[in-house]
């Protein structure tokens, strides 16, 4: 019987972090979990709000990353795809962790919102810090350590280590040769996130 891995929803605007969404993905698949994300779904015919919201119903846990940039709206309403995807994950009483990026980090204008869309932004960050205990990136590789020690630290924290985690691991050897693997697959990674990763498997 095939062996279902556990879903992670990556729910973030698009504009400014088209490259982080893409290692976050790859870091996610690395430590043997499904990233539920736009990039790697096929085409559907439901609305698009109708269709995330589905999908997310689907998932394990959720992944909210805010960036400099608001994100769209769905017709009809006044909160972003993020922002809406983030209020159901709470009502579907679904786990989540946030990342925020950092407040000195805007790497170019066009790329940081302004007007009505900066006021917006400003106000689900607010939101965000006064419900959870966000971690901060400023680089994609950033991003990807703390979501990875994330992920690692909630299915510790839900118990599904004993209900075959990363993959096909049934053993915490199983599970550090992940992490093995994982370091030569992101190379490119800085060594504490390496280390705090690693760390997070030795808890186990």
């Amino acid at each position: 019987m095939p062996i279902q891995l556990p879903t992670v929803f990556i729910s973030s605007p698009h504009r400014d972090l088209v490259e982080y969404r893409s290692k976050v993905i790859d870091a996610v698949r690395t430590i043997g979990l499904f990233p539920m994300a736009m990039e790697v779904l096929p085409g559907h015919e439901d609305p698009p709000i109708e269709h995330c919201l589905n999908k997310l119903d689907q998932s394990d846990f959720c992944v909210v990353i805010v960036g400099n940039s608001y994100g769209s709206r769905p017709p009809e309403r006044r909160r972003s795809y993020t922002w809406t995807e983030y209020e159901h994950a709470r009502k579907k009483r679904i786990p989540i962790r946030v990342f925020l990026i950092d407040q000195t980090a805007c790497p170019s204008t066009s790329e940081c919102d302004g007007g009505d869309d900066a006021k917006q932004l400003e106000e689900f960050k607010g939101l965000l810090r006064k419900r959870h205990t966000p971690k901060t990136f400023r680089t994609p590789d950033d991003l990807a350590i703390e979501v990875v020690a994330s992920l690692v630290e909630l299915r510790l924290a839900s118990g599904q280590e004993n209900q075959q985690p990363f993959e096909h691991a049934t053993t915490v050897s199983d599970i550090e040769g992940l992490f093995s693997r994982a370091t030569v697959s992101l190379r490119t990674w800085p060594q504490q996130g390496v280390d705090r990763t690693s760390g997070a498997v030795r808890d186990l």
